[in-house]
């Protein structure tokens, strides 16, 4: 009898965690009260991808009320931009009660920030904060603890006896872990030898330090703030028009460049965030719940507050002796939302569903067609509905998944073409409905090469792209000789009347293209740097060494 032959099989299991014990909390505590003070910034930056600070505003609002307003520059801003800034520092008036504008280093203004923020314990409020938090960061690194899995940002530097800068090792850092594109948490870490002050908590009836005690500070990303009111995505601009705003975000004519009108833009977008605070805080308050405004991150947030609020405890309080067994097949249990008629759907106007990621996944549960893509956190999941569904065409661009037969013989049963293609854009495979093609579609696409149609194509495509080349190089890297050349080069268009005069076209567009992304730097680590050849610290042109 010949040995059996033994194919492994990978096994998933799915296992759900049991918290550990918590000791209770014995120390009495008051509730959270929120501060009537407030930071509020904004920065700007240059448009190349380096998007490094130029220069930014900020006003520090007490009840209401500025107290100080000032503008603060990047420590490599160039002197001429400086003059500018300090030109109109000394002839603008200020919205503060002393009516004094201030400029600063970007040091100075983080020495204020490090005295209100961190000493005085006040809000610190902006528009998408992380990103404004970055740009005036002196190093960042991989975080740590409960921030693991995202940054950790130095805002302060040391300079010893020897000219030398590096971190402050007697300031805090600042954590950010991004959730979603909406959501982040933001705290600062502990520092060296804390003052006794710093180790008091919030809600602290005695007023006593407590050892180990990290005070994390008040952050306020008003984007955050404004999903978990409304369960809506916005931009500043969106968020002010929908809250009504007194004083909205206006828009720049030209970005990157520092001018007294881009400099009345930023001060604008300062005022514009402070009145949506306003706004949305009052919005706030009318949830009668005691959850932090700043850890307000979802609308599940303010749900799960007005539970306890109202004294709904949650299963494991209530029945303490639950059998935790029974809490696997709750956790395995998954309930995927199916498209209604009525709801915005992912396929577009044209009938086109496009799936990309990793772990992309098509396959057919309980006679519905089940669809999964994404990037990490960046999900969707959701079943497409027997009819009314709209899907004309279903492209995939990834490597990464599966799909089933029993899909693939569903999206043929509708009449629905299957696309993969790879990360070039190379068509890997086509699946299609089994029904006779179109003849007269078939006849027009073969005389399409000779009466003028494929011409006329050929010219609405390349002008399309060189439409977008000269908006990359004049508005994102600021090239204007670029941007006229393309702009030459696409007038000459309508008047090409072969292909291969088109091809030759382009190719003298893409020349001036990637001419203009030549000097563009290539960011690395800075440790990295010693040993990156020369010529691949910036883009360079699209030729070989």
């Amino acid at each position: 009898m010949s040995q059996m032959q033994v194919d492994p099989l990978p096994i998933a299991v799915r296992v759900y965690p049991e918290p550990p014990v918590a000791e209770p909390r014995t120390r009495s505590h008051k509730p959270w009260s929120r501060p009537e003070a407030m930071l509020v910034l904004d920065t700007e930056t240059c448009t190349d991808a380096t998007q490094r600070l130029t220069f930014g505003s900020y006003q520090f609002i007490v009840e209401g009320r500025c107290l100080e307003e000032g503008l603060f520059y990047a420590d490599d801003l160039p002197e001429g931009d400086r003059k500018v800034l300090k030109s109109y520092a000394a002839t603008h008036a200020s919205r503060a009660t002393n009516g004094k504008l201030l400029l600063l280093s970007r040091r100075q203004f983080l020495d204020k920030f490090f005295k209100a923020v961190y000493k005085g314990r006040c809000l610190l409020v902006a528009f998408n904060l992380p990103f404004d938090l970055s740009r005036i960061a002196y190093d960042f690194t991989k975080a740590r603890g409960r921030f693991a899995g995202g940054f950790s940002l130095g805002l302060w530097s040391y300079t010893d006896k020897t000219g030398r800068e590096g971190r402050h090792q007697y300031r805090p850092r600042i954590g950010i872990k991004h959730i979603d594109s909406k959501r982040a948490l933001k705290g600062f870490t502990a520092r060296n030898e804390p003052d006794r002050t710093d180790l008091i908590p919030d809600d602290s009836v005695t007023g006593k330090p407590e050892k180990g005690h990290k005070f994390r500070g008040h952050f306020l990303d008003l984007r955050t703030l404004a999903f978990a009111l409304t369960d809506r995505g916005y931009s500043l601009e969106s968020a002010c028009e929908a809250f009504g705003v007194e004083h909205p975000k206006r828009k720049a004519a030209q970005h990157g460049i520092v001018t007294p009108e881009y400099i009345d833009y930023n001060r604008r977008d300062v005022l514009a965030t402070w009145e949506l605070a306003a706004r949305l805080l009052e919005e706030y308050d009318r949830h009668p719940i005691a959850l932090q405004v700043t850890k307000a991150y979802s609308p599940a947030s303010i749900g799960k507050a007005y539970l306890h609020a109202m004294e709904i405890q949650p299963i494991l309080e209530r029945q303490p002796d639950f059998p935790q067994e029974g809490l696997a097949p709750m956790a395995a249990t998954e309930t995927v939302p199916q498209l209604p008629s009525s709801s915005k759907s992912p396929i577009g106007k044209s009938g086109v569903l496009t799936l990309s990621g990793y772990a992309v996944r098509l396959r057919m549960q309980s006679g519905h067609l089940e669809i999964e893509d994404g990037v990490g956190l960046e999900r969707r999941k959701f079943r497409l509905p027997r009819v009314n569904h709209g899907l004309k065409r279903l492209v995939c661009i990834s490597e990464d998944g599966f799909t089933t037969l029993s899909a693939l013989k569903s999206l043929a049963e509708i009449g629905v073409p299957f696309v993969m293609l790879d990360r070039t854009g190379k068509v890997v495979f086509v699946t299609g409905p089994t029904a006779p093609s179109d003849s007269r579609l078939r006849r027009a696409q073969a005389l399409a090469l000779g009466n003028g149609v494929g011409l006329e194509i050929s010219r609405t495509l390349i002008d399309a792209k060189l439409q977008g080349q000269v908006r990359v190089v004049g508005e994102r890297l600021n090239d204007p000789v670029a941007a006229l050349e393309i702009t030459t080069f696409r007038e000459r268009l309508s008047a090409i009347d072969t292909f291969e005069a088109i091809r030759l076209l382009e190719a003298h567009a893409a020349v001036s293209y990637f001419g203009a992304w030549r000097d563009t730097p290539v960011l690395w680590p800075k440790a990295d740097l010693r040993r990156i050849p020369e010529h691949w610290r910036t883009v360079g042109s699209r030729r070989s060494p």
